[in-house]
Formats: structure tokens, C-alpha cells, sequence
């Protein structure tokens, strides 16, 4: 009687693992040998989720609130719960606010921003998480080249000076543009940098 209930939960559990499997691979969520950029939809302001072909990850920007917490959840396994790399192209709340959500939620490699000063309440509170959490940050600076993967880089491409502890008029034209280059394909991003930023 013993040994038939233990086969009985062994074969429940067996068929529990295999309908996760299932669901994961339904979901699009089983690991494959391509680089994935998405651009998700989170409203005002941007998020953009690489994974590259050795499953390192970045995220670019987080948009205005915790939308992308939701998207994360529809791109990465559920179990995964770290991201290498995040990139704050700029501090304005509808790039920011969202990687606070993520900076909380998952274990984070490293942060690469520009350092601008910026008193606002929520930047605050990302430098702070950022202490806390003791995650090393990169201060962007035209010339930098972020090894990913093999043929995989991220060129930082603006801004031309270090900006760490500096103030600038205007947010948006001290994005961070970066270009993503993978063999001979290519990505540029360009946070909010207008047509007078020159890369």
C-alpha cells in the first residue's frame, strides 16, 4: 500500500513538472541559440530587453511605473530572476521609475548611467537602492565598448564627456545612445536624444 502511494505522488509530480514544461515552451519561454531584442509597450517612455545568444541580459530604460516588471515576466522564465546588465539612459521618471521596480525585484549585475545630478525624489531612491544593493555602476562615456557575447557589443556612442556629477539643462540630450552590434546587424538607441545630439 506504501509503495503505491509513493508511486502515485511520484507520477503526480512527474505530470506537474512535464505541464510546467509545457507551459514554458507555450510561453516562449524555453532558452534558444538567437539574439532576442524586444521593445516593449509600457506607455510613456521606453524599456528595450536584450538577451544575448549566452543568455546574458539587458535592460534599457524601464519606462513610468511597474508595467515592466509584467513584461519581464512574458520574455524571462519564471524562475530567472537576475539581469546583467540595466542602462538608465537618462534620469527622467518615465525611464526611471520601472528600473527602480526591477533594481528591487531582481539581483542586477551591474548599472551603467551618466551620473548627471538630478534631485528628484526617485532618483534619490535609485542611488540608494543602488548602495544598498552594492551594484557596481559604469558612468557612460563615448568610446566605451561593453563586451556582451561573442560578436556581441554595446558601443556607448554619447555622451562625448563624463558627465558624473554635473548638471545639465536638459535631461533629454544627455541620454545615453548606444549601438548594439552583433555581427552585421546593428541597433541604435537613443533614449530621448534629439536631432542636436551629434554621435
Amino acid at each position: 500500500m506504501l509503495n503505491n502511494s509513493r508511486f502515485k505522488y511520484s507520477l503526480i509530480g512527474l505530470l506537474f513538472s512535464a505541464n510546467i514544461l509545457v507551459w514554458t515552451a507555450a510561453s516562449g519561454q524555453l532558452p534558444n541559440d538567437n539574439l532576442q531584442v524586444d521593445f516593449f509597450d509600457v506607455g510613456q517612455g521606453a524599456a528595450i530587453f536584450i538577451e544575448a545568444p549566452n543568455k546574458n541580459q539587458i535592460l534599457i530604460d524601464g519606462g513610468p511605473d511597474e508595467t515592466i516588471v509584467k513584461k519581464l515576466g512574458e520574455v524571462m522564465p519564471f524562475y530567472d530572476r537576475s539581469i546583467d546588465l540595466l542602462i538608465l539612459t537618462h534620469p527622467d521618471a518615465d525611464h526611471l521609475t520601472g528600473l527602480i521596480e526591477v533594481v528591487k525585484r531582481y539581483q542586477v549585475g551591474q548599472i551603467i548611467e551618466t551620473g548627471v545630478i538630478d534631485n528628484s525624489a526617485a532618483y534619490q531612491l535609485w542611488q540608494q537602492l543602488i548602495e544598498e544593493k552594492k551594484i557596481p555602476v559604469i558612468i557612460a562615456k563615448a568610446g566605451e565598448v561593453v563586451r556582451i557575447a561573442d560578436d556581441l557589443n554595446l558601443d556607448i556612442l554619447y555622451p562625448q564627456i563624463d558627465l558624473q556629477n554635473k548638471e545639465v539643462a536638459d535631461m533629454n540630450s544627455s541620454s545615453i545612445v548606444s549601438r548594439l552590434v552583433y555581427g552585421q546587424n546593428s541597433f541604435l538607441f537613443t533614449g530621448d536624444a534629439g536631432q542636436a545630439v551629434a554621435w
